[in-house]
């Protein structure tokens, strides 16, 4: 999954800073970096959804648990959302009239550390979905199926990114 999210989110922002227009490039640059954002921040929130799952199941609250489950799963749908707005950020980017070399310096100058520490933070916290998700998949595999089937969707969407580019 995260080869999905990633390549997608760099795609995204690389042809934010170099696409081939109107939109201002800073505007696409800033939607995306914010949008892959998101992406870490709803895989931080579905690692901590599930976290509770397994927690309330675990001490038979199943109520409880089916609770955490709808939020992760309304999470993960969240990420569908979301990669289908990079895919949106990366039309306009692919719009986008060619940079010539001393621009394309400039505004990698300008936005590495800001793209860098985006990407490193997705990837910090899908990392820890997914260790997340395997644990949880040991104990409860049959009631995680409809958030891993979302998840998967969402995969899809990303994925949809990557095979533009």
């Amino acid at each position: 999954m995260v080869r999905a999210w990633l390549r997608a989110s760099v795609c995204v922002l690389v042809a934010a800073l170099f696409g081939c227009g109107s939109d201002s490039r800073e505007s696409i640059l800033s939607n995306s970096n914010n949008l892959v954002a998101e992406v870490a921040t709803s895989a931080g929130n579905i690692k901590s959804r599930v976290e509770e799952f397994v927690r309330k199941k675990d001490n038979k609250d199943d109520e409880g648990a089916k609770k955490e489950l709808d939020e992760a799963i309304a999470e993960a749908r969240k990420l569908e959302e979301t990669a289908r707005k990079l895919q949106s950020v990366a039309s306009r980017a692919s719009s986008l009239a060619p940079l010539t070399a001393e621009e394309k310096k400039t505004y990698l100058e300008k936005s590495k550390a800001r793209i860098n520490t985006t990407r490193d933070d997705l990837i910090t916290s899908h990392r820890e979905m997914k260790k997340t998700l395997a644990e949880a998949n040991a104990k409860y595999e049959d009631a995680l199926k409809p958030l891993m089937t979302e998840l998967s969707k969402a995969e899809g969407e990303f994925a949809a990114i990557v095979r533009r580019k």
